[in-house]
């Protein structure tokens, strides 16, 4: 038998009749389909050959869920934007927007050791699986067909998209940039149909993405813009993000962050809230920006119908990948980048195995059979940390009652970009080139203000720049190397009440003492928090990671 079960209406809306439920908003033929409209785009396809080939067409953010008699149809996008997970327990099968819904008709209490060791690591469950052995998810771009033959329920997942290089470009820069301004067009014009109007909310940084957005907007003339950034007072990413906002005439919002702040939010009722619903048994809930919506929506500095448009994106950056050859190559690639919020050294050799054959696994299975290491890594990359964490951020927004868009996950966008050639690609060329030009079409300033993304402490960055230049190379390792040994007993302290964000002031300081070798991000202690609850193989519902026992 199969059972269907939406658990998430409070902060999402769905719209369903006895045989279809769907949620979001997606372009069908250059048509913008939401609410009943979409629902009836998707409730006349009869047959799975039908319901994929529409999937194939539609651009946008959503879930769907079809029923045809005996037999279900489900699918999320292509970014898995709205998650929809399933599992079975004899001859009953399980379908919800919630984990913890089919868990616990599953009846699974213990997590799974492989999975709990790869989201110590990652912040998140890497492909189908979730925390727990029984409870699965939808991947980016899949469906799922389920027939009930009476007996046990037949179970199919069909991939209609992968993000993966194929269909290259044969063009000049110039020809690739003019066909970027094309396509950019396009994807903004669909951005201000959906907005119909409404105020969009730019979550503004110092980088790229969510300045292109603000450029774009402006360009096309959309006034019903509001700005906002967060942070301890005075850091660097916000006084660029003001200086943006000024220039454009876009009014900007700032929200203070400190440590203080930052141990009065996490460890909130509406915090403990907000983990249930966003992390789907399966994914880091996104901290980052979630206070600050708070804050805002508490003073009422941003209208009930605002939609959020954070500046997520496809265009990955690819700096050091090149060297990148072979499967072994790609899978220690993948490992260090990704597998690194702790040691890989102290897990098991068993562990470690075993999710060295995961991470080939899905890395190498591409629609196309390419055997481009580096396109490898972008799809693995695409399908893994950028839906499973960085997109699922998405629910920050819905948790305080707004709406959100992603206008460079558009798959207009998506396409030019898996079509363009890897020497455009690297460290975003044609794309930080597009920027550029655009800032100058706007504003009439030849450079537009920006600060390289750093993940280390100042220190450490200083002594890098200044033993590179004098080519110690050798001796800058060694340094490096003995400074983050040294950093828990001397220097954590710096690292605890200066960081840009201060939230590690989340995290309370003896247990921040005890952890922190200088390497660790903010992420890296969440997660152990995140577990604290599984290291028993206790309940979700009995989470206990935002009390203090939990630090001992």
């Amino acid at each position: 038998m199969i059972h269907v079960s939406i658990q998430n209406k409070q902060y999402i809306n769905y719209t369903q009749t006895s045989n279809c439920i769907i949620t979001g908003e997606a372009f069908y033929q250059n048509h913008l389909y939401k609410g009943n409209d979409l629902l009836q785009l998707i409730s006349s396809c009869e047959l799975e050959d039908q319901f994929l080939d529409r999937l194939k067409q539609l651009n946008g953010f959503y879930a769907l869920i079809k029923y045809t008699g005996q037999q279900i149809f489900a699918a999320v996008d292509r970014v898995r934007s709205i998650p929809l997970f399933y599992g079975q327990k004899g001859a009953d099968f399980f379908l919800s927007d919630s984990a913890e819904w089919v868990r616990q008709q599953a009846g699974n209490t213990k997590v799974d050791l492989l999975a709990r060791e790869e989201f110590l690591l990652t912040g998140y469950v890497t492909g189908p699986d979730t925390l727990f052995p029984d409870v699965k998810q939808l991947q980016a771009g899949e469906a799922l067909i389920v027939t009930d033959n009476n007996t046990e329920p037949s179970v199919s997942v069909k991939r209609y998209y992968r993000f993966i290089h194929q269909n290259t470009i044969e063009a000049s820069e110039e020809e690739l940039l003019s066909k970027l301004d094309e396509v950019l067009l396009n994807v903004f014009k669909r951005l201000i149909k959906l907005a119909e109007g409404r105020t969009l909310v730019i979550p503004l940084s110092g980088g790229y993405d969510s300045r292109l957005i603000v450029l774009m907007l402006k360009r096309l003339g959309y006034e019903k813009v509001i700005t906002f950034t967060y942070g301890r007072p005075g850091n660097k990413e916000s006084e660029i993000s003001k200086q943006i906002a000024n220039t454009l005439g876009y009014r900007w919002e700032f929200i203070p962050y400190n440590n203080e702040a930052w141990y009065r939010w996490f460890h909130s009722e509406e915090c403990k809230s907000y983990y249930r619903m966003a992390d789907g048994l399966c994914s880091l809930p996104h901290i980052q920006d979630w206070p600050a919506v708070w804050e805002m929506k508490r003073q009422g500095l941003l209208p009930n119908d605002s939609v959020f448009i954070p500046g997520h994106t496809v265009t990955l950056t690819l700096k050091g990948l090149p060297s990148v050859r072979g499967k072994k190559a790609l899978a220690d690639a993948i490992k260090k980048k990704h597998y690194s919020l702790w040691s890989w050294a102290e897990r098991s050799k068993e562990i470690r195995t075993k999710l060295e054959k995961k991470i080939r696994i899905i890395a190498n299975q591409p629609l196309n059979n390419s055997s481009n290491s580096i396109d490898l890594f972008e799809s693995w990359e695409c399908q893994e940390r950028q839906s499973k964490f960085i997109v699922n951020s998405v629910r920050a927004y819905e948790f305080w009652g707004y709406r959100w868009w992603l206008p460079l996950w558009d798959t207009e966008f998506m396409k030019f970009w898996s079509a363009t050639p890897l020497s455009y690609r690297f460290n975003k060329k044609i794309y930080r080139k597009y920027i550029e030009q655009l800032n100058y079409q706007i504003t009439g300033i030849d450079k537009s203000p920006n600060i390289p993304n750093i993940k280390e402490p100042y220190y450490v960055m200083f002594l890098r720049k200044l033993l590179k230049k004098l080519k110690l190379l050798t001796l800058t390792r060694y340094v490096l190397a003995n400074l983050t040994r040294i950093k828990a007993k001397t220097l954590w302290r710096l690292e605890y009440n200066r960081n840009p964000m201060a939230w590690d002031g989340a995290i309370e300081r003896p247990f921040f003492y005890q952890n922190y070798t200088g390497i660790e991000h903010i992420n890296s202690f969440l997660v152990l928090l995140y577990l604290e609850d599984f290291r028993h193989g206790l309940l979700i519902s009995k989470r206990s990671c935002f009390t203090n026992s939990a630090m001992k």
